[in-house]
């Protein structure tokens, strides 16, 4: 599991700076010798995730390095296991009013069957990221390929090819990043996101998500998306711009060793305080590659 984007699947933002949709940019100048890319991810194995598939398998050979968010590892699935569920005082019935709950419920229920009550115990957060993925039955009747999230997929393309693997944030920074929203807000905003237009609301709304992420329409999603944090500042800095920041000087130092790959959730690329922005300011040339 990607922690980061278990969050930013539902946060991906627009930047004035970007003059067309794209997600997969070149990373040249500030005497770099050989050339670095950087591409927009999202944490879903829907094949429409996949429509760059070939062009990056054939950037990240280029490269000496892979980049991520955090690299995924086995390992980390006792630890994340820790994280995500709530004291046992607390389930999703205790957060939500009694008219809301029932809904939450019923949508609980339809959309991911027996692991409905698994959903009562853990964080909303990554309850949202199982109705967004379309639920059990949708996991389970997935191609194949699919199956495998876009951004694990890269990293397992990178490892066959004997690529270094670079975390740029831990697994701590991440979660820290979850917490940071109080779980009445997460359970807020599963109630929402499921009420947003009409009973078949998840379906459509993941649906056009995806339309937009294959069309790289940035803006869409953004307009779409970025509603949730209108009002909270705070929170949107501590989502999005601290980690910009944290990974563009991760990034700045990395590139300055050997050419990679990187791989970051796609709502980190815009916007002012985004990576492309910041590693501008740093003096590289990032160019969008057609």
């Amino acid at each position: 599991m990607k922690i980061k984007l278990l969050i930013l699947i539902i946060i991906l933002s627009f930047s004035s700076l970007l003059t067309q949709a794209q997600l997969l940019w070149k990373i040249t100048g500030n005497n770099l010798k050989k050339p670095s890319y950087l591409y927009g991810t999202m944490h879903t194995g829907n094949p429409k995730a996949f429509v760059m598939k070939d062009i990056l398998i054939e950037k990240i050979a280029t490269c000496e390095a892979y980049a991520g968010e955090m690299i995924i590892d086995p390992s980390m699935l006792f630890a994340v296991m820790n994280e995500i569920f709530m004291s046992k005082d607390t389930t999703l019935k205790t957060l939500l009013s009694e008219q809301e709950y029932k809904i939450v419920k019923q949508a609980l229920d339809d959309k991911l069957g027996m692991m409905s009550s698994f959903a009562e115990r853990i964080k909303p957060m990554f309850t949202s990221l199982l109705l967004q993925e379309g639920g059990l039955e949708a996991m389970q009747n997935a191609p194949m390929e699919s199956n495998k999230p876009l951004d694990l997929f890269l990293q397992e393309e990178a490892s066959k090819k004997n690529l270094a693997l670079i975390g740029l944030e831990t697994l701590q920074e991440q979660m820290n990043v979850i917490n940071s929203i109080s779980l009445q807000k997460q359970a807020q905003m599963l109630y929402n996101e499921i009420i947003k237009t009409d009973t078949d609301s998840l379906d459509n709304s993941m649906e056009q998500m995806l339309n937009w992420y294959a069309e790289q329409k940035l803006d869409s999603l953004y307009l779409f998306a970025s509603k949730e944090f209108a009002d909270e500042p705070a929170l949107s800095y501590q989502i999005l711009t601290k980690r910009n920041i944290n990974m563009a000087e991760r990034i700045d130092k990395l590139i300055q060793e050997k050419s990679a790959f990187i791989a970051i959730g796609a709502a980190h690329l815009p916007d002012e305080q985004g990576v492309i922005a910041l590693l501008r300011k740093k003096k590289y040339k990032i160019e969008a590659v057609k």
